[in-house]
């Protein structure tokens, strides 16, 4: 953690886990997608019906066993995800697939799940821990600066997107542009970030290393939590994306731990990307399958 005023006001690596990978920040989270993307959709799926919008999830129960004649009403055990192993296949049956995998989309609760977990990396992820409710994600390093109303973020050479391209700083000022923009006044609301101002890239503190690869993020008002709202803005590719955001919608391209392999009428694979800890997906495939 570190403040640029000298005080415990930012994230940085956890020195107690985790060396730099192709895709990730160092020391990240170590929590299976798998189980977290299932758990999510299973909760999206209690609370939608016929007449919501929102779709249905449908678990199917082990091969052999049996409901027939059972009370609907008696006491179950709950869902067990623990056997999810670092190999296998999590397939989760849905009524619809969403129709929109572009972060700066309008997204339905499953597609967010899938943005957030899967798919794509922001400069920082939220974390449960405490304050500032944030760790490193693409950035391996992040201050606040005094006032709340600046954050300066570092983002090391080696990140790469699910293609194989580099993430370059064009990308990640384009990603801020994108909700930036006069067209996004609604999705900055929609997450806190009414205040953004600008995002420009410079030069780092007063001798730090590495010159260049640092954005300095700032807000039209003091916001205690501006580092943890930064994790919605999700990093694109700028070459795959502009011009094109339908296209993008429909195969995106991020740096999340797991890359879109399939998207037809039926089904979505999503398959572990290269260089990501198994420990982090849980599965290494997820497939989303459209009920008939």
């Amino acid at each position: 953690m570190r403040r640029t005023d000298g005080g415990e006001r930012g994230c940085s690596p956890d020195p107690r886990g985790g060396g730099e990978r192709s895709r990730g920040g160092p020391g990240a989270r170590r929590r299976g997608a798998a189980i977290a993307l299932a758990l999510g959709l299973a909760l999206a799926g209690c609370s939608g019906d016929s007449t919501s919008g929102v779709p249905s999830a449908e678990v199917a129960a082990p091969a052999g066993s049996s409901t027939a004649g059972e009370d609907p009403l008696a006491e179950r055990a709950p869902l067990q995800l623990t056997s999810v192993g670092p190999t296998e296949t999590v397939v989760i049956a849905v009524r619809e697939l969403p129709n929109d995998l572009d972060p700066a989309g309008k997204l339905d609760p499953w597609a967010q799940r899938i943005v957030d977990d899967l798919l794509f990396e922001a400069l920082v992820r939220r974390a449960p821990d405490g304050y500032p409710w944030a760790e490193p994600a693409l950035a391996d390093r992040c201050e606040v600066e005094e006032g709340d109303r600046a954050v300066l973020c570092h983002v090391p050479d080696g990140r790469l997107f699910h293609d194989g391209a580099a993430v370059t700083m064009d990308d990640v000022v384009y990603s801020f542009e994108v909700w930036l923009g006069p067209r996004a006044a609604r999705l900055r609301g929609s997450y806190g970030l009414d205040a953004l101002k600008a995002a420009e890239v410079v030069d780092g503190p007063s001798g730090a290393e590495d010159p260049g690869r640092w954005i300095r993020i700032t807000s039209d008002d003091a916001d205690p939590l501006l580092l943890e709202r930064l994790a919605a803005i999700k990093i694109v590719p700028k070459a795959k994306r502009r011009g094109r955001i339908q296209a993008f919608a429909k195969e995106p391209i991020g740096s999340g731990p797991m890359r879109l392999v399939t998207f037809d009428a039926e089904k979505m694979v999503f398959e572990r990307a290269e260089g990501v800890d198994p420990e982090r997906t849980g599965a290494r495939r997820i497939v989303l399958r459209a009920l008939p």
